[in-house]
């Protein structure tokens, strides 16, 4: 049985468990290794791999590294970073949206509002009155 193509690159794991530690991209490692962008893509690919492992376990402890810092600069009194990790591991927003709803009907035609809408509207300057009359007349 004869094979066909380039024998396959042998890649130092080391390496590319480092490389995953810079968050390297596979452009950026292909240039390391001195292969081409595809070699690496199809390597990456293999779920399985022992490359891929060893990049995602680099790339893992970047990011368990880079999580102790921001909790690091939270504890020093960093503000931004305490808000900043509140949003992003404690689901915390600047605002919650609360959405109104209001009652309308519709009689001979006309659309009416009950008094608590027309007075929420108003507040928020979203009413107008119909061309010649005031909100609310019949």
């Amino acid at each position: 049985m004869t094979t066909r193509g380039r024998p396959a690159l042998e890649f130092d794991l080391g390496e590319v468990e480092k490389l995953g530690m810079l968050g390297a991209t596979a452009a950026e490692i292909a240039a390391w290794f001195n292969c081409g962008l595809r070699t690496i893509e199809r390597r990456m690919g293999k779920a399985e791999g022992d490359f891929r492992m060893a990049y995602d376990r680099g790339f893992g402890r970047l990011k368990i590294s880079l999580r102790r810092q921001q909790i690091e600069a939270a504890k020093s009194g960093n503000t931004a970073m305490l808000i900043w990790l509140g949003k992003q591991l404690l689901d915390q927003a600047d605002k919650r949206e609360i959405k109104e709803e209001s009652t309308v009907t519709q009689k001979e035609g006309r659309v009416r509002l009950t008094p608590e809408d027309e007075e929420f509207l108003r507040r928020k300057g979203r009413l107008v009155p119909p061309s010649g009359g005031v909100p609310g007349d019949q």
